[in-house]
């Protein structure tokens, strides 16, 4: 089976592990809801803003895993746990296999504080590849 697309996810990986913010609130993937439009969600340290979906944006969450609890299983493994789970969302919600789409799947993890915290949600993202910004929801897209 093949895994998150590699030329992505490192680039993503380093985003992924800082806070994030919504509206100027920081916030946590627990708190995001499956349709959820971000404005750019590889920003990193300058956070992840919800948009409407008619607003410009270049990502959106299409499912959320919760991993087993237990101590921090670190950055790969709760990277390889959210693998299938997302791909899974994904193929439901955008209507197409993530492995041949036109949009990159990716993993928004929870930082080992916001996990020790309780925070162990997952957040399925899809992104549009590069500078692009679409100004309508991923859902059903079928590409």
């Amino acid at each position: 089976m093949q895994i998150f697309r590699p030329r992505l996810l490192a680039t993503f990986v380093l985003a992924l592990l800082t806070p994030l913010v919504v509206g100027g609130c920081s916030t946590t993937a627990e708190t995001l809801d499956v349709g959820d439009c971000l404005r750019d969600p590889s920003t990193g340290t300058s956070g992840v803003h919800v948009v409407d979906c008619t607003v410009p944006h270049r990502g959106q969450v299409v499912g959320l895993y919760e991993p087993v609890g237990g101590p921090y299983p670190g950055v790969d493994q709760l990277t390889k746990e959210a693998e299938v789970p997302c791909q899974d969302a994904f193929q439901e919600f955008v209507g197409s296999d993530p492995l041949t789409s036109v949009f990159i799947l990716f993993p928004l993890l929870p930082t080992e504080t916001a996990w020790d915290g309780g925070d162990t949600t997952v957040a399925c993202i899809a992104a549009v590849y590069g500078d692009t910004a679409v100004r309508s929801s991923f859902e059903d897209a079928r590409r």
